[in-house]
């Protein structure tokens, strides 16, 4: 990302070849752009537009270990513990993450769940909506409302278990 593919007056992102090699617009928060204006104040105050938005010392570009060592340390700062199977999280992990956040915003606020997903598959830079529901394998805390709103326009289609164990 370069300087100048972030708009701070509109919170306009331009990601030039992204996931799948798509190119889009995203526009970003309140908070996610403050904290952008802020690193650029800070660090990028004679950058050129064409320059790296983010960069390592020396302006060069953060590899793959420069980026993974940095979150994993931020991660151990935050007392965030490893996985439960002693693996550490992954970056994509975070991506994961906003989807199932994002979609949980939509349904608390009373988006239809069936036009919401193509928008958030279209938002995250994939080509087909079966790439979204991948990272849509939900906690259960979240199938509940998910299940009952699905439910209510297709009723049949997940039938409520009747008493006992699913295995029954």
């Amino acid at each position: 990302m370069k300087v100048r593919d972030i708009e701070f007056q509109t919170g306009r992102i331009t990601i030039y070849n992204g996931k799948n090699n798509v190119s889009r617009i995203v526009v970003a928060s309140d908070s996610l752009l403050g904290e952008l204006q802020t690193y650029s104040n800070q660090y990028l105050r004679n950058a050129d537009p064409g320059d790296s938005f983010i960069h390592g010392p020396k302006s060069r570009r953060y590899t793959e270990s420069m980026l993974y060592g940095n979150f994993h340390r931020l991660l151990s700062e935050a007392a965030i513990p490893p996985k439960p199977d002693g693996g550490r999280q992954r970056l994509h992990d975070l991506r994961h993450t906003f989807c199932v956040r994002a979609l949980e915003q939509m349904q608390e606020k009373g988006f239809d769940l069936y036009t919401s997903l193509p928008l958030l598959s279209t938002y995250l830079g994939h080509k087909h909506i079966t790439e979204t529901e991948y990272y849509l394998r939900m906690m259960e805390e979240h199938f509940g409302g998910i299940l009952e709103k699905t439910g209510s326009c297709h009723p049949g289609i997940f039938p409520k278990q009747e008493g006992g164990d699913a295995g029954e």
